[in-house]
C-alpha cells in the first residue's frame, strides 16, 4: 500500500532525506511507485535479463531487478484517494462517513477499483459492540477519521459488505480484484502476422 510520512525517523530508516510538504511527499510517493513498477518489469515472463537503468525525480537504480516478474505481472498498488496520480494506482482507498458519499467518491475515482475504508466494532458473546466501544473509550477516544463505521452483529457487517460488493476468489490478488495482468513495459512487440522471426 502506498502511504507517505514526513517523519524524520522514517527518512532515517530508509537512508533518505526528510521530505516535507504534502505536494513533495506525493511526488516522492509517485516516483517510488514508478521505480518499483519499472523494476518488476525488468524481466519479461520468459525473458533474459536486460541491462536497464531506471531513474526518476527522487530515485535512481542501476540495472534491472534480479528476480523474475511476479505471477501477477505487477504488485497491486493501493493508495489513499488523491495521494498518487490515478494512473499509478490499482485500488483507491476512499473514506466517507456514509454509503451515499462512498458511492459518490467511488464514482469519481479514475482508478481500476475502489475500496471503502471501514472501521468495525463487532458484538461478542459477552459484550455488545456499543459496550466494547465504551470500554475502549476509557483508554482513549475512537477518533473520527471520516470513515464509514459499523458497530453491531456480524450479520449486519456481512449485509453492509454485500451492499458494497465483495470480490470473487482468484489465484492472485489481481484476479481476486478483477484486475488484468499487465504486460512488461519492456516487452518486445509481437511480430506482424506472416512475418518471420
Amino acid at each position: 500500500m502506498a502511504t507517505v510520512t514526513g517523519a524524520s525517523s522514517a527518512a532515517s530508516a530508509w537512508g533518505r532525506p526528510v521530505v516535507s510538504g504534502a505536494a513533495r511527499l506525493r511526488r516522492e510517493a509517485a516516483d517510488a511507485v514508478e521505480v518499483v513498477r519499472a523494476l518488476w518489469d525488468s524481466w519479461e515472463d520468459d525473458a533474459v535479463v536486460r541491462d536497464v537503468d531506471l531513474a526518476g525525480e527522487n530515485y535512481s537504480v542501476k540495472g534491472p531487478a534480479i528476480v523474475p516478474r511476479p505471477p501477477q505481472g505487477q504488485l497491486v498498488v493501493l493508495a489513499e484517494a488523491g495521494l498518487l496520480p490515478d494512473h499509478l494506482v490499482d485500488v483507491s482507498l476512499i473514506a466517507a462517513p456514509d454509503l451515499a458519499r462512498l458511492r459518490t467518491a467511488a464514482a469519481a475515482s479514475q482508478t481500476a477499483r475502489t475500496f471503502a475504508e471501514i472501521e468495525v466494532a463487532l458484538d461478542t458473546p459477552g459484550l455488545s459492540a456499543a459496550e466494547r466501544i465504551a470500554d475502549l473509550g476509557r483508554h482513549g477516544e475512537w477518533t473520527d477519521r471520516g470513515r464509514l463505521r459499523y458497530a453491531g452483529a456480524a450479520a449486519g457487517l456481512v449485509k453492509l459488505l454485500s451492499e458494497l460488493g465483495l470480490p470473487l476468489p482468484g489465484q492472485t490478488f489481481r484476479t481476486v480484484l478483477g484486475l488484468p495482468r499487465p504486460l512488461s513495459r519492456y516487452r518486445a512487440p509481437d511480430p506482424l502476422p506472416g512475418a518471420s522471426r
